[in-house]
Protein backbone atom coordinates (compact mmCIF):
# COMPACT_ATOMS: atom_id res chain seq x y z
CA UNK A 1 0.00 0.00 0.00
CA UNK A 2 1.26 3.24 -1.16
CA UNK A 3 1.32 6.71 1.34
CA UNK A 4 1.64 9.31 -1.54
CA UNK A 5 -0.04 11.65 0.08
CA UNK A 6 1.92 11.92 3.28
CA UNK A 7 4.74 11.97 1.11
CA UNK A 8 3.91 14.80 -0.46
CA UNK A 9 3.17 16.58 2.58
CA UNK A 10 6.78 15.73 3.84
CA UNK A 11 8.21 17.16 1.08
CA UNK A 12 6.38 20.42 1.20
CA UNK A 13 7.03 20.88 4.85
CA UNK A 14 10.90 20.42 4.87
CA UNK A 15 10.55 22.53 1.06
CA UNK A 16 9.12 25.82 3.05
CA UNK A 17 10.78 29.30 1.84
CA UNK A 18 14.41 29.59 3.92
CA UNK A 19 14.26 26.27 4.61
CA UNK A 20 11.86 26.78 7.15
CA UNK A 21 9.38 24.11 8.59
CA UNK A 22 5.98 25.57 8.64
CA UNK A 23 3.32 24.60 11.55
CA UNK A 24 0.77 23.92 9.24
CA UNK A 25 0.04 22.11 5.86
CA UNK A 26 -2.03 21.50 2.94
CA UNK A 27 -1.76 17.98 1.34
CA UNK A 28 -1.04 18.23 -2.29
CA UNK A 29 -3.44 16.39 -4.61
CA UNK A 30 -1.91 13.73 -6.55
CA UNK A 31 -1.85 14.22 -9.58
CA UNK A 32 -1.66 11.06 -10.75
CA UNK A 33 -3.95 9.39 -8.27
CA UNK A 34 -3.79 5.47 -7.45
CA UNK A 35 -6.59 3.37 -6.72
CA UNK A 36 -4.11 1.93 -3.68
CA UNK A 37 -3.62 5.83 -2.67
CA UNK A 38 -5.12 6.28 0.92
CA UNK A 39 -6.72 10.05 1.48
CA UNK A 40 -5.86 11.52 4.82
CA UNK A 41 -8.91 12.59 7.28
CA UNK A 42 -9.22 15.88 9.11
CA UNK A 43 -8.25 14.06 12.31
CA UNK A 44 -4.86 12.21 10.67
CA UNK A 45 -4.05 15.48 8.82
CA UNK A 46 -4.13 17.33 12.61
CA UNK A 47 -2.24 14.29 13.63
CA UNK A 48 0.32 14.65 10.91
CA UNK A 49 0.60 18.35 11.63
CA UNK A 50 1.01 17.72 15.41
CA UNK A 51 4.40 15.91 14.72
CA UNK A 52 5.41 17.88 12.53
CA UNK A 53 5.49 20.86 14.76
CA UNK A 54 6.98 18.64 17.55
CA UNK A 55 9.73 17.97 15.45
CA UNK A 56 10.47 21.47 14.67
CA UNK A 57 9.54 22.13 18.33
CA UNK A 58 12.76 19.83 19.50
CA UNK A 59 14.92 20.80 16.25
CA UNK A 60 14.68 24.45 17.64
CA UNK A 61 15.72 23.33 21.31
CA UNK A 62 18.18 21.33 20.30
CA UNK A 63 19.39 24.19 18.20
CA UNK A 64 19.11 26.57 21.13
CA UNK A 65 20.73 24.41 23.53
CA UNK A 66 23.65 24.43 21.28
CA UNK A 67 24.15 28.10 20.42
CA UNK A 68 23.74 28.73 24.22
CA UNK A 69 26.86 26.60 24.93
CA UNK A 70 28.86 27.88 22.24
CA UNK A 71 28.26 31.63 23.43
CA UNK A 72 28.80 30.24 27.07
CA UNK A 73 32.39 29.26 25.35
CA UNK A 74 33.04 32.13 23.65
CA UNK A 75 32.58 34.22 26.30
CA UNK A 76 35.18 32.24 28.55
CA UNK A 77 37.65 31.42 25.72
CA UNK A 78 40.57 34.48 24.24
CA UNK A 79 40.11 34.44 20.16
CA UNK A 80 41.58 36.72 17.89
CA UNK A 81 38.80 39.05 16.00
CA UNK A 82 39.31 36.91 13.04
CA UNK A 83 38.31 33.68 14.57
CA UNK A 84 35.26 35.48 16.85
CA UNK A 85 34.24 36.83 13.84
CA UNK A 86 34.07 33.23 12.48
CA UNK A 87 32.62 32.07 15.13
CA UNK A 88 30.12 34.98 15.46
CA UNK A 89 29.39 34.22 11.02
CA UNK A 90 28.79 30.53 12.25
CA UNK A 91 26.31 30.82 14.94
CA UNK A 92 24.14 33.39 12.82
CA UNK A 93 24.32 30.61 9.75
CA UNK A 94 22.97 28.02 12.23
CA UNK A 95 20.64 30.46 13.35
CA UNK A 96 19.30 31.43 9.77
CA UNK A 97 18.19 27.93 9.26
CA UNK A 98 15.33 27.82 11.48
CA UNK A 99 14.13 31.34 11.15
CA UNK A 100 11.16 32.46 9.07
CA UNK A 101 11.79 34.54 5.97
CA UNK A 102 10.20 37.57 7.38
CA UNK A 103 12.24 37.31 10.44
CA UNK A 104 15.48 36.98 8.56
CA UNK A 105 14.74 39.95 6.21
CA UNK A 106 14.43 42.00 9.43
CA UNK A 107 17.43 40.84 10.52
CA UNK A 108 19.49 41.45 7.54
CA UNK A 109 17.80 44.94 7.30
CA UNK A 110 18.82 45.72 11.14
CA UNK A 111 22.19 44.16 10.36
CA UNK A 112 22.83 46.35 6.99
CA UNK A 113 21.56 49.57 9.02
CA UNK A 114 23.89 49.17 11.98
CA UNK A 115 26.62 48.43 9.91
CA UNK A 116 26.05 51.78 7.80
CA UNK A 117 26.27 53.90 11.03
CA UNK A 118 29.23 52.00 12.10
CA UNK A 119 30.96 53.24 8.82
CA UNK A 120 29.85 56.69 8.63
CA UNK A 121 31.18 57.02 13.04
CA UNK A 122 34.12 56.19 11.99
CA UNK A 123 34.32 58.05 8.61
CA UNK A 124 32.77 61.65 11.07
CA UNK A 125 35.48 60.59 13.35
CA UNK A 126 38.64 60.06 10.76
CA UNK A 127 37.51 63.54 9.48
CA UNK A 128 37.07 65.48 12.64
CA UNK A 129 40.87 64.31 14.02
CA UNK A 130 42.85 65.50 10.11
CA UNK A 131 40.62 68.60 11.17
CA UNK A 132 42.15 69.09 14.38
CA UNK A 133 44.75 68.05 13.94
CA UNK A 134 45.25 70.54 10.75
CA UNK A 135 43.51 73.19 12.70
CA UNK A 136 46.70 73.29 15.74
CA UNK A 137 49.12 72.80 13.37
CA UNK A 138 47.68 75.96 11.61
CA UNK A 139 47.13 78.00 14.44
CA UNK A 140 50.31 77.17 15.98
CA UNK A 141 52.76 77.92 13.14
CA UNK A 142 51.09 80.95 12.50
CA UNK A 143 51.54 82.37 16.22
CA UNK A 144 54.91 80.83 15.93
CA UNK A 145 55.73 82.88 13.21
CA UNK A 146 54.05 86.17 14.47
CA UNK A 147 56.02 85.92 17.57
CA UNK A 148 59.40 85.27 15.95
CA UNK A 149 59.07 88.28 13.81
CA UNK A 150 62.40 90.80 14.27
CA UNK A 151 59.93 93.71 14.86
CA UNK A 152 57.88 91.90 17.55
CA UNK A 153 60.46 88.79 18.67
CA UNK A 154 58.91 87.17 21.79
CA UNK A 155 61.84 85.66 24.54
CA UNK A 156 59.94 82.57 24.43
CA UNK A 157 57.24 81.24 21.30
CA UNK A 158 55.26 78.81 22.92
CA UNK A 159 54.64 81.08 25.93
CA UNK A 160 52.91 83.10 23.47
CA UNK A 161 51.09 80.28 21.78
CA UNK A 162 49.50 79.19 25.11
CA UNK A 163 48.03 82.54 25.52
CA UNK A 164 46.42 82.76 22.07
CA UNK A 165 45.95 79.33 21.02
CA UNK A 166 42.24 79.08 22.89
CA UNK A 167 41.20 82.93 21.76
CA UNK A 168 42.34 81.07 17.71
CA UNK A 169 40.16 79.67 15.07
CA UNK A 170 40.26 79.31 11.49
CA UNK A 171 38.25 81.65 9.67
CA UNK A 172 37.40 82.30 5.86
CA UNK A 173 39.58 85.02 4.49
CA UNK A 174 37.92 88.06 3.06
CA UNK A 175 39.47 89.89 0.38
CA UNK A 176 39.00 93.61 -0.43
CA UNK A 177 35.56 93.68 -1.97
CA UNK A 178 34.49 91.59 0.86
CA UNK A 179 34.10 88.69 -0.95
CA UNK A 180 35.52 85.03 0.72
CA UNK A 181 38.68 83.85 -1.00
CA UNK A 182 38.93 80.42 -0.15
CA UNK A 183 41.33 80.35 2.39
CA UNK A 184 41.52 79.77 5.34
CA UNK A 185 43.36 81.82 8.35
CA UNK A 186 43.77 82.24 11.79
CA UNK A 187 42.32 84.68 13.70
CA UNK A 188 41.66 86.06 16.81
CA UNK A 189 39.42 88.03 19.58
CA UNK A 190 42.04 90.10 20.96
CA UNK A 191 41.23 93.01 23.76
CA UNK A 192 42.95 96.41 22.95
CA UNK A 193 43.20 99.69 24.51
CA UNK A 194 40.32 102.17 22.19
CA UNK A 195 41.45 105.76 22.02
CA UNK A 196 39.70 106.62 25.26
CA UNK A 197 41.83 104.41 27.25
CA UNK A 198 38.85 101.15 27.68
CA UNK A 199 39.50 98.20 26.46
CA UNK A 200 37.72 96.88 23.23
CA UNK A 201 37.60 93.00 21.97
CA UNK A 202 39.07 93.23 17.89
CA UNK A 203 38.79 90.34 15.97
CA UNK A 204 42.33 90.47 14.33
CA UNK A 205 44.85 87.98 12.24
CA UNK A 206 47.38 86.61 14.45
CA UNK A 207 50.71 89.07 13.25
CA UNK A 208 48.12 91.85 14.31
CA UNK A 209 47.10 90.12 17.20
CA UNK A 210 50.94 89.50 18.13
CA UNK A 211 51.52 93.05 17.77
CA UNK A 212 49.45 94.11 19.50
CA UNK A 213 50.76 92.05 22.50
CA UNK A 214 53.87 93.31 22.37
CA UNK A 215 52.68 96.91 22.59
CA UNK A 216 50.63 96.30 25.44
CA UNK A 217 51.74 96.64 28.88
CA UNK A 218 50.05 93.37 30.22
CA UNK A 219 52.12 91.04 27.80
CA UNK A 220 55.51 93.70 26.84
CA UNK A 221 57.43 91.89 29.09
CA UNK A 222 57.37 88.24 26.71
CA UNK A 223 59.11 90.40 24.40
CA UNK A 224 62.74 91.42 23.78
CA UNK A 225 63.89 94.91 24.55
CA UNK A 226 60.35 95.40 25.90
CA UNK A 227 59.83 95.56 29.52
CA UNK A 228 60.97 92.92 31.58
CA UNK A 229 62.86 90.00 30.21
CA UNK A 230 60.63 86.31 30.57
CA UNK A 231 62.35 82.68 29.94
CA UNK A 232 64.98 82.17 27.85
CA UNK A 233 63.37 78.88 26.15
CA UNK A 234 62.43 75.79 26.44
CA UNK A 235 64.23 74.47 29.22
CA UNK A 236 63.35 76.80 31.95
CA UNK A 237 59.63 75.56 31.66
CA UNK A 238 61.38 71.81 31.77
CA UNK A 239 63.16 72.95 34.96
CA UNK A 240 59.70 73.92 36.65
CA UNK A 241 57.25 71.99 35.48
CA UNK A 242 54.79 73.58 38.38
CA UNK A 243 54.76 77.23 36.64
CA UNK A 244 51.82 77.40 33.94
CA UNK A 245 53.03 80.16 31.70
CA UNK A 246 50.03 81.27 30.26
CA UNK A 247 48.72 82.11 33.62
CA UNK A 248 52.15 83.86 34.95
CA UNK A 249 52.48 85.79 31.77
CA UNK A 250 49.40 87.64 31.88
CA UNK A 251 50.13 88.83 35.09
CA UNK A 252 53.39 91.88 34.70
CA UNK A 253 53.72 91.57 38.81
CA UNK A 254 54.15 87.33 38.80
CA UNK A 255 56.24 87.60 36.24
CA UNK A 256 58.52 90.23 37.44
CA UNK A 257 58.64 88.62 41.18
CA UNK A 258 59.34 84.96 39.48
CA UNK A 259 62.02 86.59 37.60
CA UNK A 260 63.47 87.55 40.54
CA UNK A 261 63.35 84.68 42.60
CA UNK A 262 64.56 82.63 39.87
CA UNK A 263 67.80 84.49 38.40
CA UNK A 264 69.22 81.46 36.83
CA UNK A 265 66.11 80.23 34.73
CA UNK A 266 66.62 83.58 32.59
CA UNK A 267 69.67 84.39 30.10
CA UNK A 268 71.49 87.46 30.37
Amino acid sequence: MILRPLVSIWLIAGEGEGGVVDDKVTPTPDPNPSKDAITLTPEQQAHVDALIKKAKDDANRANNLVLGEVEALRSKVKMTTKDREQLEESINAIQAKFRTKEEQDAIDKANAARKHKTEVEELTKEVDTWKNRFTASTIDTAITQAATAPTHKAINPHTVIAILRPQTRLEQEIDADGKPTGNLIPMILFPVKGKDGKKVTLDLPVTEAVKQMSESDDFAHLFEGKGTGGFGGNNAHKRDEKVDLATLAKDPVAWKKFHAEHPELFPK
